[in-house]
């Protein structure tokens, strides 16, 4: 945002402190413009700290409730993300293999294409829109996403921005259940 301001009666247009910074060389001199060159540069990297401190600060938020579910006994809930459109009934049974997976595993499983096809109709694409909405509701109730088989369907892909935008850990599994290195 650009903004003016008059020097020495004549009006200047500023886009950046840059600008300011040639204004303060051009009417108080060099060493008034280093120390705000100096100033400005201390500033930016102040911001680009306090960032990092940011982003430290929560994920040590979400490292310390994970560890108070631990100590109470609760287990991590778990997003389970796989194709379901198409072959929807071999779908369904491997969405069955990965949340057994998930559970023998010591975690809770949040299977929602195991749940909503129950009673919405997947092909119909009006019910498999509020399908994918329910389920998009879920993730940020639980702790992390695992990402099962070779294909990343359309609703898998909403799934995984769903979580990266809430900073959620995901990791990535293939049809075996074996470990992925896509992350």
């Amino acid at each position: 945002m650009a903004t003016v301001i008059t020097v020495n009666g004549k009006d200047e247009t500023l886009l950046s402190p840059r600008d300011f910074q040639e204004l303060i060389d051009k009417h108080m001199g060099f060493d008034a413009a280093k120390w705000f060159r100096e100033f400005v540069d201390e500033h930016e990297e102040l911001e680009s700290e306090l960032a990092s401190v940011k982003d430290d600060y929560e994920d040590s938020e979400r490292r310390v409730a994970e560890l108070e579910k631990e100590r109470n006994g609760e287990a991590m809930f778990i997003y389970v993300a796989s194709p379901l459109a198409g072959d929807i009934q071999g779908n369904m049974e491997k969405a069955k293999t990965y949340s057994r997976f998930v559970a023998t595993n010591g975690y809770t499983p949040i299977t929602p294409h195991l749940l909503y096809p129950q009673f919405l109709n997947d092909s119909e694409e009006t019910e498999r829109q509020i399908g994918l909405r329910c389920g998009f509701s879920l993730i940020s109730k639980c702790d992390e996403l695992w990402v099962f088989g070779e294909t990343i369907s359309k609703g898998m892909q909403g799934e995984i921005e769903k979580a990266q935008a809430l900073k959620m850990p995901i990791h990535y599994f293939d049809s075996k259940c074996e470990v992925r290195n896509d992350d």
